[in-house]
């Protein structure tokens, strides 16, 4: 009788064991995609450090801290896009507290935080719960170029507000499916806050799906009325004055990125590819949210595309050049990415020619860079629209054509891996984590690897299939990431201008009366900046402001011919010219260089300083 209640009763334990062991392998699996995509962020968002438009961003945000010292920069002393946005004050808040580059890295951190976070918020709103966090991922793996010449991307590995207002603008379509009205107008309005040119992607976008796609014919009158505003504008006398003149357009055509007819046939294969994805989506997608999104993006793009063209490139009026409405494809390429995985599994339930639409829309993503895509875009987009309106080849075309598609991928995986391989074979091979980590950086530049990856992590740990595959990938990831990880740490915690190094230039500082500019040779205003304290004389960083200011675009202009002229003039012998020459002929007062200008330095590289300054002199011009 006993044995009764002390003997193990299987049949009632045997659920709930089983029900333990899924729940502990759930876990397991979910542990290792979330490590798995730790590892892909690190791999494609390594922090760079204070560059690109970080500088100026920093720069703007450190003039505020110390205005008496830098407000006189030629940058800032005729107007710049300092004057459109709040994030200066909140960067220099930071600033204070944390230093300049502790402040950088953690607001990029912060903003790529959010920016994924919000992107979240809209998958679940747009996408199968299946097909959630394969979406997140595309978007964390897949760079996010938009326009022309690498400018810029959706996720920014540098201090920049603008995925801090990308983020808000998601938030702000979120609330849009919600039909929270107020809350949709509240996040637009904070992102146009912080940087009113990605604000003005989500305003339109909202316009677009709430009042032009319900009431076309009031689109079409609103459109041919700002058509007609333009045409006045590019052409009135009395507008003239909002015109670009030679002299000004010449300065400002430098940056090819701003104009869309001086875009490459290799620039517009890469915004190709978003659109066609969106194109199919539109067309291949059941009647949804993620349908409607695809549609209003598309149109937004073509409008930012079109208004660039008429305003900017043929009417060159100045407000339009400026406000670059081409970026309005920021939103088309952060959505395609995020819906790539729905559209090419609803394109691959449509048969045959859907399959022939997915292979090639998938053979485009991998080409990115490439020219190619131009050629692929028309066909996916046949097949897709065939395939949604149940139009299928004849039964002897259909293996030809997915045969056709299929080889058409390989090819493309092959040719782009073959590219990269060019790129890494450089790399000595051996098993060092850094060197491993540089050369997966390479290797996965374009995104195409970190996809494939993450697209067979994906199966294996949330599909559950095979389950026995969970194990080995879980541990995999894990020593991966635990490698990986002290790195990636330490590129976001280091620090080139550290306090010693601020504190070894104080004779430098001495030297140079304050608010006097300095022309530092290497060619980047950051040490000027924040070594120094003084305005910067002269770099490329600074020709940024060209376009929102005629005047410091004429100033810079003079300053890069007398820069031309000093440094030229002994180029026939290959001397570098003597400190007295350089003075005779320039405007400068104090140069920072490494060249033997035959004079005496007024101060040496201080003991202290980095290795790559330790070369510099600083001189001064006595007239």
């Amino acid at each position: 009788m006993l044995d009764q209640y002390t003997s193990p009763q299987p049949a009632a334990a045997a659920p709930f064991r089983a029900r333990a062991a899924g729940i502990g392998h759930t876990a397991i699996a979910a542990a290792a995609f979330a490590t798995a995509l730790g590892i892909l962020w690190i791999l494609m968002h390594g922090y760079q450090g204070v560059r690109h438009d970080g500088q100026l961003y920093t720069f703007q945000a450190v003039a505020r801290v110390q205005p008496g010292l830098l407000a006189n920069d030629i940058y800032l002393r005729y107007g710049s896009q300092d004057n459109f946005t709040l994030f200066s004050p909140v960067y220099a808040a930071v600033i204070r507290l944390l230093g300049v580059e502790h402040a950088a890295a953690l607001l990029t951190f912060v903003f790529q935080l959010g920016l994924i976070a919000c992107t979240g918020l809209l998958a679940r709103q747009l996408l199968p719960r299946r097909l959630v966090w394969l979406g997140i991922a595309f978007v964390i793996v897949i760079p996010g170029d938009y326009g022309a010449y690498h400018v810029f991307r959706t996720i920014e590995d540098f201090i920049t507000p603008r995925m801090a207002a990308e983020a808000l603008v998601l938030a702000g379509l979120s609330a849009m499916i919600a039909q929270r009205p107020a809350w949709t107008w509240i996040f637009l309005a904070a992102a146009a806050l912080l940087h009113p040119l990605m604000a003005a992607a989500g305003i339109a976008f909202v316009l677009c799906a709430q009042v032009a796609m319900p009431r076309p014919r009031v689109a079409i009158a609103v459109c041919a009325a700002a058509l007609a505003a333009l045409v006045v504008i590019g052409f009135a006398p009395f507008t003239a004055s909002w015109r670009f003149d030679p002299v000004w357009l010449e300065l400002v055509r430098r940056k090819a990125y701003l104009f869309v007819t001086e875009w490459q046939p290799k620039e517009w294969a890469r915004i190709a590819i978003p659109l066609t994805t969106l194109g199919i989506g539109a067309t291949a997608l059941e009647s949804s949210h993620a349908r409607t999104f695809c549609k209003a993006a598309l149109l937004v793009a073509a409008a930012g595309i079109l208004l660039t063209l008429i305003g900017g490139d043929w009417l060159l009026i100045v407000p339009v050049t400026q406000a670059q409405p081409w970026r309005f494809l920021w939103i088309a390429t952060l959505l395609s990415t995020l819906l790539l995985p729905l559209i090419i599994g609803r394109c691959w339930q449509l048969g045959s020619m859907g399959r022939v639409a997915s292979l090639l829309l998938v053979a485009m993503w991998v080409l990115r860079g490439e020219v190619y895509p131009l050629e692929f875009a028309p066909l996916a987009l046949l097949g897709a629209w065939a395939a949604a309106a149940g139009r299928e080849a004849p039964r002897t075309w259909q293996r030809w054509l997915v045969g056709f598609a299929w080889i058409v991928l390989a090819l493309s995986v092959i040719w782009k891996e073959a590219v990269l391989w060019l790129f890494a074979k450089g790399f000595p091979f051996h098993l060092d984590s850094r060197l491993l980590l540089l050369l997966g950086r390479t290797w996965s530049s374009e995104g195409s690897l970190p996809a494939v990856l993450i697209v067979a992590i994906w199966w294996l740990c949330l599909k559950g299939k095979p389950r026995a595959m969970v194990y080995p990938v879980a541990a995999a990831s894990a020593i991966t990431f635990c490698l990986w990880l002290p790195i990636a740490m330490g590129e976001w915690m280091w620090s080139f201008y550290t306090p010693a190094v601020y504190q070894a230039y104080a004779p430098w500082r001495a030297l140079i009366p304050p608010g006097t500019e300095v022309f530092w040779a290497k060619g980047d205003p950051i040490p000027a900046w924040l070594l120094l304290e003084r305005p910067s004389y002269m770099t490329v960083q600074q020709t940024g402001t060209n376009l929102f200011s005629r005047r410091a675009g004429m100033e810079l202009e003079r300053r890069l011919e007398v820069l031309r002229n000093a440094f030229n003039m002994n180029t026939a012998g290959g001397e570098v010219p003597s400190l007295t020459a350089l003075c005779a002929r320039s405007d400068l007062k104090f140069l920072v260089t490494s060249y033997d200008l035959r004079s005496s330095a007024l101060a040496e590289a201080p003991p202290g300083a980095p290795k790559d300054f330790q070369a510099l002199r600083l001189y001064r011009c006595d007239r």
